[in-house]
């Protein structure tokens, strides 16, 4: 836990609001557990994993469990990581480095959040 805090609050001021508009919106679902690790953050509901945040190169980066083929058409927001064995429960990542991506970020939330409950 430390390891992340530790790197959150030694990065930028686009960063931590990115952290935090992010965290709070997993923080503000009903349902929602947190686990953390030294290098992530883990979301979890109804023991599902969702979503992991992570840390790389002072850019937050949201890892969800939505298959990225079937968002083509937003295809230049995020990279599809679905080849690497590390990445198979989070194929989808999305670097949050503008505002606009944010935003997708959390249109796409709700969606992995739906696909959990399913």
């Amino acid at each position: 836990i430390q390891a992340f805090q530790s790197r959150i609050a030694s990065s930028s001021l686009l960063t931590k609001a990115a952290y935090a508009e992010i965290s709070s919106t997993f923080e503000n679902t009903q349902g929602i557990r947190i686990s953390y690790s030294a290098t992530y953050q883990t979301f979890k509901q109804n023991k599902r994993s969702v979503a992991r945040l992570m840390i790389r190169n002072q850019t937050v980066c949201l890892a969800l469990n939505l298959d990225p083929k079937q968002y083509q058409h937003i295809r230049e927001s995020f990279d599809d990581y679905s080849r690497h064995a590390s990445f198979s429960s989070f194929p989808m990542v999305i670097r949050l480095d503008t505002m606009q991506k944010i935003e997708l970020a959390k249109r796409l939330i709700s969606d992995a959040l739906i696909e959990s409950e399913k």
